[in-house]
């Protein structure tokens, strides 16, 4: 009658409560369902199925479960917009997703998102509420970020929420990590942050479950045929190791090859090792397995049916990248596709500005040749090193030049007198019809 207030108080009750709750727990779920009943504002679970034990269990014995981007100045807000619309019927709404980190045995973070079942919470008025009128909720529409208005308005101890949430949660990591990835693509400036190819991996990471996995990429260039490594920082190549370009029969194998550039598909290697020693003479294997690279994907990034380039995926171990989990990236790998089209842009948009900047008016038939040299300037710029980015004079070796003169005036006339000269020798002298 007088309510459960604290843990001792529920941990006394255990036995009534799990009568109580028997229905909305049943035993036949408690292994697949992530449930919950706690307390109102309160983040601490009486009930909870086996499952949710076991998650917080591998998350850590200090770890307690929060709202992610929930401060305590929310809960008050979203309390006070609770009272707004199921106790004075005012159109206030204040959902909003609610979601737990919480960290695996293996340290990757999983993304849980909460949804909250509040037909067990009734609402009390105490002595220290004050009269609320449609004037104070148009002043609250206004100032959702001012917290000393709505406690002024909700006094604290005004209110009473009596009864327990029923909480379910649903594992949304690969949503939310495919959220962050598009958040990352959207705001990446490669002249300026330094940590996009580590907030990739944890991406990547969340995705596959895995820790320690690397994230390289390569470029096609179509003129040349040849792989090139991408110039942005803390960016590499694994088929390209050392070297900033290679021909694509060099870097690939040949089945690699046409899995990659015919097929379009993924190409998979479960076991570095194995494979490097089984075929000595491809030097894909060797130069991965030099790498201490244990398993490896490779996705072919294609527009319109036009490779542009290689995601690669990698671990130090064998086995955990596979053919089978390596569909995770399905699902990613149109955003992708839209970022290397945007950077072609922005490359080809840098490149021009160079060359504006350098040069004056430049005929069509050599702009080739400044355009090599501004794509050198761009990749000292973007490369990090400290050699001087300055563009250089543009020289052709060996040319010569040619003169003469060509008088066309009066050709057209010429061509038709000669047609009919011919026709008639023609005519005349059938044998010998030849000039």
């Amino acid at each position: 009658m007088d309510g459960v207030t604290n843990d001792a108080c529920a941990n006394s009750y255990r036995p009534q409560i799990n009568d109580l709750l028997e229905d909305l727990f049943p035993d036949i779920l408690q292994d697949n369902e992530i449930k919950i009943a706690c307390l109102p504002f309160n983040n601490t679970a009486f009930k909870s199925t086996r499952r949710y034990k076991s998650i917080i269990a591998a998350a850590g014995q200090d770890f307690e479960p929060k709202l992610k981007s929930f401060n305590e100045d929310h809960y008050y807000i979203m309390g006070c917009s609770i009272i707004l619309s199921r106790y004075y019927g005012y159109a206030i709404d204040f959902r909003r997703p609610f979601y737990y980190d919480i960290p695996d045995v293996e340290g990757n973070m999983r993304h849980y998102r909460i949804l909250c079942n509040g037909d067990y919470v009734a609402i009390e008025k105490t002595k220290n509420a004050k009269k609320i009128t449609q004037e104070d909720v148009n002043e609250l529409l206004d100032n959702f970020n001012n917290i000393d208005l709505w406690k002024e308005k909700f006094p604290p101890q005004s209110y009473v929420f009596k009864g327990f949430i029923i909480a379910n949660l649903f594992n949304v990591t690969t949503d939310v990590s495919i959220s962050d990835f598009k958040t990352s693509l959207l705001k990446y400036d490669k002249k300026e942050d330094d940590s996009f190819s580590q907030g990739i991996t944890q991406v990547f990471e969340s995705i596959f479950n895995l820790k320690n996995l690397r994230i390289g990429f390569s470029k096609y260039n179509r003129k040349e045929q040849i792989l090139e490594k991408l110039h942005y920082k803390n960016v590499d190549s694994f088929l390209l190791n050392s070297h900033n370009s290679q021909a694509c029969s060099e870097a690939l194998c040949s089945h690699s090859f046409n899995t990659i550039f015919e097929e379009k598909e993924f190409f998979t290697i479960a076991d570095i090792a194995t494979s490097a020693a089984n075929f000595p003479e491809e030097s894909l294997y060797q130069n991965l397995n030099k790498q201490a690279i244990g398993s490896a994907i490779f996705a072919p990034i294609v527009d319109n049916n036009e490779l542009e380039g290689i995601l690669e995926v990698v671990s130090a171990e064998k086995h955990v990248l596979n053919s089978i989990n390596a569909n995770k990236l399905l699902d990613i790998m149109p955003y992708l596709v839209d970022e290397v089209q945007n950077s072609k842009a922005r490359t080809e948009d840098e490149l021009e500005l160079i060359i504006q900047n350098e040069c004056t008016s430049i005929h069509p038939s050599v702009y080739w040749k400044f355009k090599l040299e501004a794509k050198r300037v761009w990749e000292t710029q973007h490369s990090g090193s400290q050699q001087e980015a300055s563009f250089r004079d543009i020289v052709f070796k060996k040319v010569y030049p040619l003169f003469g003169q060509v008088d066309i005036k009066g050709s057209s006339h010429l061509s038709q007198g000669i047609q009919r000269y011919r026709r008639i020798c023609c005519c005349n002298y059938p044998m010998q019809n030849q000039f």
